[in-house]
């Protein structure tokens, strides 16, 4: 997929041709961390896609495992992921 990779960006969103083949177990996992950061009064906090899963998906391949993190750093000192 070498126009997805060229449109693959550092904190930026997947490309539409990648973020189709997120299978649908998956899919469901980032709506329910989407759904709970905003629940959480988070909706600023990014959620990230990284690691072997982005190459997996540029691969043409099933992924694995998802990798996520999330970037607390713009946050009020007292969110902190252990209270989450």
């Amino acid at each position: 997929i070498p126009s997805a990779a060229a449109d693959l960006v550092h904190g930026g969103s997947l490309p539409p041709q990648l973020a189709q083949n997120i299978p649908d177990s998956d899919t469901r996992i980032l709506s329910f961390m989407l759904h709970f950061l905003e629940s959480e009064g988070l909706v600023a906090v990014p959620l990230f896609i990284n690691g072997g899963y982005v190459r997996d998906l540029l691969l043409g391949k099933d992924p694995d495992d998802l990798d996520l993190s999330l970037c607390l750093r713009d946050c009020l000192r007292d969110v902190t992921v252990a209270g989450l």
